[in-house]
């Protein structure tokens, strides 16, 4: 089973502790883990998963290797399986991004979200509860 991870591109740094939780949470559980490679959400996600690395990591970059972010990159060379050029390359960057997404999402029994209704309510409890 695979689940797919997303959200904002502006994702704000106090939710990073419960990105960490869910990425734990279901890489403990054996599901591999999609995700893009956009700042924000993306790249909370892969860094969590770089410090815990208990499951299967996939990586949908719209990039080449040499352009990737230095997270994808990191993550390419501890075991993740990263598809560079996910979205194609001849395409507009805006449709890459697109069909870079529908192609992380194929093959996911489910999807997890971060954004900023994440961070209202991640800011208004002590102990965050994983649902």
């Amino acid at each position: 089973m695979s689940v797919y991870f997303g959200g904002s591109r502006n994702l704000h740094w106090s939710v990073v502790p419960l990105v960490r939780s869910v990425v734990s949470a279901v890489a403990a559980s054996g599901q591999a883990l999609q995700v893009g490679c956009q700042r924000g959400a993306d790249a909370q996600v892969i860094t969590a998963w770089l410090s815990v690395r208990r499951s299967s990591l996939v990586v949908f970059a719209v990039a080449p290797f040499s352009s990737a972010p230095e997270y994808v990159r990191d993550a390419d060379l501890c075991g993740a399986m990263v598809h560079y050029s996910a979205g194609g390359s001849v395409a507009p960057i805006p449709a890459r991004f697109l069909l870079r997404s529908i192609a992380a999402f194929q093959g996911c029994e489910s999807a997890v979200f971060f954004g900023f209704a994440c961070w209202q309510w991640f800011a208004s409890v002590d102990q965050p509860a994983l649902f």
